[in-house]
């Protein structure tokens, strides 16, 4: 019936490319690939540069065993549209079937990961936060999904929660990191920062979620967020988690902000910034380097960042997220380049708020 309906959209308006694509689609998943892949081309045709028909042309050749031929069409969406996940798993499975090496990831660390698998929403424990300490990172243990707290939180509770936090070891659901240019005589990282930050949230999202405290130091001690330890103006504090929200977008897309709650909190007369970040049910959320045109995958490996290599990250995905594949795409928009999202924060010029860009 579907079919049927879009051959009218055509007949109505043979430009009509969301009716091309959409009748490809319906076609692959009917394993009529030949005639999918004609109207795949005809897509295409009226508007080569179509992430979206580029990424289902590729899943369309993928049912076909064309891989070499799914990863050219795979590459070309992840220009198009950098970031999507569907997208960028879908050429990692093509790299595992041509056999060509995973050029833009790290070496999974096997060490401290234990069992995968997603909270057990019947277990009254299953927000319960895991004991701290080295033993409780690498014990092997099923960690569950940490909740983020509401945005609507009292900034009393947020505050008592962090300082409990600021009690605990660092582990695969805590980690701390200094704020640039505090200390004397240490050079400020302003260009590592963002994405540092970013790994941080990207290992926790693909884990079981977690917390990150910038302006303390590794051994737990508050060093704040200005020198001194100064409590930041308002506007030194709105700066700050706009420029947070402008990494989250920048490195995971505007659609994966829901997944990390941020604020400033006041702990003993200084300011740190508290960000928690919860796992999604759907599926990865990928890193994205948009200068670079590169893509990373993180999990928590103890206390550490871990990207994980093809054949690892894929094995676990289908262990974390039973039942996940690539998807179609619907035809909207194109993707803006994210590139703009991540302003150069040197150009602000408050004294207490370091220069940190891209």
């Amino acid at each position: 019936e579907a079919l049927g309906e879009y051959k009218k959209v055509v007949e109505i308006d043979p430009g009509s490319i969301v009716a091309y694509n959409n009748m490809g689609t319906v076609l692959a998943a009917l394993d009529r690939g030949g005639e999918a892949l004609a109207h795949f081309d005809r897509a295409l045709e009226l508007d080569p540069s179509n992430a979206a028909v580029h990424h289902n042309k590729a899943l369309a050749l993928q049912r076909l065993d064309m891989s070499k031929e799914a990863l050219a069409h795979f590459d070309r969406a992840l220009e198009l549209s950098p970031g999507n996940a569907d997208t960028y798993v879908g050429r990692l499975s093509c790299l595992f079937e041509l056999g060509l090496p995973d050029e833009d990831m790290g070496h999974y660390a096997d060490e401290a990961m234990g069992p995968i698998r997603p909270p057990d929403k019947a277990d009254p424990a299953a927000t319960d936060r895991p004991g701290a300490g080295p033993a409780a990172a690498t014990a092997g243990t099923v960690l569950r999904a940490v909740p983020a707290p509401s945005p609507a939180a009292p900034d009393a509770d947020r505050a008592q929660r962090v300082k409990k936090l600021l009690t605990e070891d660092e582990s695969r659901v805590l980690e701390f990191k200094s704020w640039p240019g505090l200390r004397p005589g240490h050079p400020p990282e302003s260009e590592k920062m963002p994405e540092k930050i970013a790994r941080v949230l990207c290992s926790f999202v693909n884990t079981n979620g977690g917390d990150l405290l910038v302006g303390v130091g590794d051994d737990g001690k508050v060093e704040g967020l200005a020198p001194g330890g100064a409590r930041l103006s308002r506007k030194e504090r709105d700066e700050m988690l706009r420029w947070v929200t402008s990494v989250v977008v920048g490195y995971f897309g505007a659609e994966h902000d829901v997944h990390f709650d941020r604020t400033i909190v006041e702990v003993d007369g200084t300011d740190i910034l508290h960000c928690a970040a919860t796992a999604p049910d759907g599926g990865p959320v990928i890193l994205t380097k948009q200068l670079e045109g590169k893509h990373d995958f993180y999990v928590r490996a103890g206390s550490s960042c871990s990207p994980l290599g093809t054949k690892k990250m894929l094995d676990y995905i289908r262990k974390k997220w039973p039942g996940y594949d690539p998807r179609p795409q619907p035809i909207g928009r194109p993707a803006a380049d994210r590139r703009d999202k991540i302003p150069n924060v040197a150009k602000i010029s408050s004294p207490a708020f370091p220069a940190v860009g891209l």
